[in-house]
């Protein structure tokens, strides 16, 4: 199923905080390498906050599913074959929620 193949190189070093490898894979089954990355930082009233995020190709990602600011999607994670995966929903247009 996947071209998004991984070595050990091809981990990301981020400020002493390793990722973990990941693919994240569109409705048309188009694949791109990504990273998952716990982000520690401090807030200005000095509370730290943490959350995580994808890093790699996101850009080509928002250009190939023509994807708009405010857009709804969803992402899936999955794992196969001990490989993670994110799965693209993307239901169109932005979904407000407060209405």
């Amino acid at each position: 199923m996947t071209n998004c193949t991984y070595g050990l190189e091809d981990r990301v070093n981020n400020d002493g905080r390793i990722g973990v490898a990941a693919c994240l894979v569109d409705q048309r089954n188009k694949q791109w390498k990504m990273v998952l990355k716990k982000w520690v930082r401090v807030s200005d009233s000095g509370k730290v906050l943490q959350s995580f995020l994808l890093s790699g190709a996101w850009s080509d990602v928002v250009e190939a599913n023509g994807l708009r600011d405010g857009d709804n999607i969803s992402l899936w994670s999955f794992r196969l074959n001990g490989f993670l995966f994110f799965a693209l929903d993307f239901a169109g247009d932005s979904i407000n929620f407060l209405e």
